[in-house]
């Protein structure tokens, strides 16, 4: 393989782009170097930074360029490393003290380089110091991005982030357990904080695959707070001679929940519908909740306490 052949190699699954250090790793001599990298091919973006002129820039490009900006064992972390996993969007924007951090990057435990908002150390020791190859760009393993970002996203997205997550296996409730005991205390974090808001979001793991969507895991974790008795996924009934499935059920409650997702009254036809299914519902002495991701966490346990006659529970959404 030429020299040339060696940078395309290494950039192209990096989305075009490159660092020096990299190629030195792949054995082009040091002398060679300044000739190669002449090349009309590239166009140098930072010291030591270049891209392939024919690849465009895309927000991983722009990640990938941070972490090698910042050496060799740097890696994508927290809120960036969720939206390279694609648990988050790329239009999400991280803030730190109310400032727009648009990558984080984190560096070993043993790095002498001084630390940002942006720039971080790492909070583990071996096994969960590793690096994964996500798209192209070495990052955290996920389990760690989740626990790192769990003090900063609020409360609905990280529920989000963790279902989705498990639902599409990328990860399970024991690895991030198992990442959640790793944790070493640093400033500014409390280990028994985090511990207590991931382990929130993860006492339903083994409903949250036969759920349909992350609003109604949401639903389905509220009820378990205030509610101790048989839930019905997807429960067929019979009103007014229709055959029908709630959502969620709750049978000795006559409790149907119905989850109200993006295309909620959308069509028409599916408004009236609804409507008509509703009523028959309720003639038949069901009491019909129903929920969209445009409500707090609070808002819904308190309408599912009122419903099954508990005392409204005080804790933040």
């Amino acid at each position: 393989m030429s020299y040339l052949e060696t940078v395309f190699d290494v950039a192209t699954p990096q989305h075009g782009i490159f660092a020096v250090f990299q190629l030195i790793d792949r054995g082009i001599p040091r002398g060679s170097l300044d000739n190669l990298l002449k090349n009309n091919h590239f166009f140098k973006l930072d010291r030591g930074i270049f891209q392939v002129k024919s690849f465009d820039s895309t927000w991983r490009s722009r990640a990938i360029v941070e972490v090698l900006h910042c050496g060799p064992r740097a890696l994508l972390s927290h809120e960036s490393a969720l939206i390279n996993s694609g648990l988050l969007t790329e239009k999400f924007v991280s803030f730190r003290q109310r400032i727009p951090i648009p990558f984080h990057v984190t560096l070993p435990r043993s790095s002498n380089r001084r630390t940002s908002l942006s720039l971080h150390r790492s909070i583990y020791k071996h096994p969960f110091s590793r690096r994964e190859i996500v798209n192209g760009i070495p990052q955290v393993p996920l389990e760690v991005a989740i626990i790192e970002s769990a003090m900063h996203l609020p409360p609905s997205i990280l529920a989000s982030v963790i279902d989705e997550a498990i639902r599409k296996e990328m990860t399970c409730n024991q690895k991030i357990i198992s990442a959640l005991e790793s944790v070493s205390p640093a400033p500014g974090r409390s280990k028994a904080r985090v511990e207590e808001i991931i382990k929130f979001y993860l006492h339903v793991d083994n409903e949250i695959k036969n759920v349909d969507s992350a609003l109604e895991v949401r639903v389905l974790r509220q009820i378990k707070n205030v509610f101790n008795g048989k839930i019905a996924l997807q429960q067929a009934v019979v009103a007014n001679r229709n055959h029908y499935r709630i959502d969620i059920a709750l049978l000795e409650k006559k409790i149907a929940i119905e989850v109200d997702g993006f295309q909620f009254h959308r069509c028409r036809n599916i408004f009236d519908d609804d409507r008509k299914r509703q009523n028959d519902l309720v003639l038949s002495g069901w009491t019909v909740l129903r929920f969209t991701a445009s409500q707090s966490d609070q808002e819904i346990r308190e309408a599912i306490s009122r419903s099954v006659g508990r005392d409204i529970p005080t804790r933040n959404s």
